[in-house]
């Protein structure tokens, strides 16, 4: 198992494992619908409506992630696409009904990306 230099999230293959106040937490990939930078840290948010803050940036969640099944909509937010529901004109649509803003330039790279996916 990898351990991050500030010991807060391991990974091992499809998991993490995240410090909460309830001690440690093991987290799907597949589970995570979406991460959300703030200011005070990065919000996860589980397919069953769990969530946790990390102070971890979410950058550096992104590198423990590395899964083609995550795209970034934006600097600040990162989207589970085996959770994506629609892609209209300005934003995507999660299965929980959550949307995020996208602009022109990453819905082409998304557009490209799951259009690869959809081939293979």
């Amino acid at each position: 198992m990898f351990m991050n230099p500030l010991n807060h999230i391991a990974m091992k293959k499809e998991t993490i494992t995240i410090s909460s106040s309830q001690g440690k937490k093991k987290i799907h990939k597949d589970k995570i619908l979406y991460c959300k930078q703030y200011l005070v840290g990065t919000l996860i948010e589980l397919d069953d409506g769990n969530h946790y803050l990390m102070k971890e940036k979410l950058e550096e969640l992104a590198q423990f992630l590395q899964s083609d099944a995550f795209f970034f909509v934006s600097s600040r937010e990162l989207v589970n696409l085996d959770h994506l529901e629609a892609v209209f004109a300005d934003q995507v649509l999660l299965n929980n009904r959550k949307t995020f803003k996208v602009n022109p330039i990453r819905k082409m790279a998304l557009l490209r990306k799951i259009g690869k996916e959809a081939t293979l």
